[in-house]
């Protein structure tokens, strides 16, 4: 699974062609992924399914190993991983086809990175025995690091005014 670091997916994303921005931002996008998840039921790997999405779009990925991360990232089997792939080549992918096809030089150089940045040992320190779990993408990461909780406790503690009639 590549550990993508938001600085690396800014960069990606700032040399990315504007037809290229549009499609990633366009509603029929978020759609198409919405519909091919529903239809294979897997609504539960949807964030992972549209990072793997957005990455190759902006170039670090490349399209061809769209099965390959799809089954790693999103926890597909082969023939789900092919089905989705085969309807976001054509709802997604076909229409910017070649500028997407630019940026493939580009995308492999960044896979490889990405490969080989996995692959090296990591060190994982402990702080009162919690170590934090790098294995997921970034923008799991970012959504779950945004997510906020309420209970009943934080609600602020409002009296009426005296002066009404009970």
């Amino acid at each position: 699974m590549p550990n993508i670091t938001l600085d690396k997916y800014m960069q990606a994303y700032n040399e990315t062609p504007k037809d290229i921005k549009d499609v990633l931002f366009a509603d029929y996008t978020s759609s198409a992924i919405k519909n091919a998840v529903h239809r294979h039921n897997r609504e539960d790997s949807m964030l992972d399914i549209s990072a793997t999405i957005g990455y190759i779009l902006v170039g670090l990925i490349p399209v061809k190993n769209i099965i390959q991360v799809l089954q790693e990232m999103a926890d597909l089997d082969e023939s789900t991983a092919k089905n989705i792939a085969y309807e976001v080549r054509e709802q997604i992918f076909a229409p910017v086809a070649q500028s997407l096809a630019s940026l493939q030089n580009k995308a492999h150089e960044n896979w490889e990175q990405l490969k080989l940045a996995n692959e090296r040992p990591k060190t994982v320190t402990a702080n009162i025995g919690v170590a934090k779990n790098e294995g997921h993408s970034l923008v799991r990461e970012h959504i779950e690091n945004s997510k906020t909780t309420r209970s009943g406790d934080d609600k602020p503690n409002i009296e009426p005014p005296s002066n009404l009639p009970t």
